[in-house]
């Protein structure tokens, strides 16, 4: 866990200095006799600067799950599991703003025997109602993971999870 937070501290100071350092650049070109250095530029290249961190960090979870799921289907065990049910809680983040987390438990046998484990996705509103149908109680997924390691599956379907889900999973809970 520590590794990935220092790597996410390295690439948002590196994504901080290239865009303050471009959009200072920008701002000198923009503003012909303003040193690149000048408050001016500053002022442009702290929020461009930010825009991108952000805008990394909302796109980041999605990549790493596509290279994480690349990576399982050349190398992983692939099995098919039933989803046992499906749970939506919301929760209010202030004026008009609500999050839905949705839990998935899946059950699955393999050569080593049963398996089960909840797998949690977070939504900005209500979850599309082609997720629900997607996991509906009784729909058979598949699944993916490591081999031997059956608790760090992963259901192979087009929505992602945020990072901080491949840590926090609750495997075999109910």
């Amino acid at each position: 866990m520590l590794a990935w937070v220092v790597l996410w501290a390295v690439v948002f100071e590196a994504l901080f200095s290239v865009g303050f350092f471009a959009s200072a650049g920008a701002a000198a070109v923009l503003l012909p006799g303003t040193p690149s250095a000048s408050p001016v530029a500053a002022a442009i290249g702290g929020p461009v600067a930010l825009l991108l961190g952000v805008l990394l960090y909302h796109r980041a979870p999605r990549w790493a799950q596509r290279i994480r799921l690349r990576r399982l289907r050349s190398t992983g065990v692939r099995a098919t599991a039933t989803v046992a049910w499906c749970q939506t809680r919301y929760k209010q983040w202030g004026k008009g703003v609500e999050t839905s987390t949705v839990t998935v438990r899946s059950t699955w046998s393999d050569p080593s025997g049963e398996h089960a484990g909840n797998q949690r996705y977070r939504f900005l509103g209500d979850p599309p109602k082609r997720f629900a149908r997607c996991l509906a109680r009784g729909v058979r997924v598949p699944i993916r993971y490591p081999a031997g390691r059956p608790d760090r599956f992963i259901v192979d379907i087009r929505y992602a999870p945020g990072m901080i889900e491949q840590f926090r999973r609750d495997h075999g809970r109910s």
